[in-house]
């Protein structure tokens, strides 16, 4: 009888190692992803030789089709990024875990020399 309750019980705890093992694996899976974003987004500011208000609109409704979300953090102080200057922005999604009750938010800051590999 004992026996039985010792599978039982390390069952249960097989199961809840297992659920952790899942929630950081979608945790890592989630936070490469919009590293990966970010990198593309970073690079085709520093592509580009001008950030305008209109880019940054058209990006913040691409993303948020995705779940993401996007923040400047440091623009430059016209309207119309030139040649140069730099651009910071920081992405951030929620992530619905198995094993904890909370969501978790994920975030990766990025800045950008506009023009750096351009012409």
């Amino acid at each position: 009888m004992s026996s039985n309750v010792g599978l039982i019980l390390s069952l249960l705890f097989v199961a809840i190692v297992f659920l952790f093992g899942a929630d950081l694996i979608t945790l890592q899976a989630a936070y490469t992803a919009l590293e990966n974003t970010a990198n593309d987004i970073a690079f085709d500011i520093m592509w580009n030789s001008s950030f305008t208000k209109d880019d940054e609109a058209d990006l913040i409704a691409s993303l948020k089709e995705d779940g993401i979300t996007y923040t400047t953090i440091d623009s430059c102080k016209t309207d119309v990024c030139a040649y140069g200057e730099t651009v910071s922005f920081n992405l951030s999604r929620t992530i619905d875990l198995f094993l904890f009750s909370n969501d978790m938010t994920i975030s990766v800051s990025r800045s950008a020399v506009l023009g750096y590999y351009g012409n």
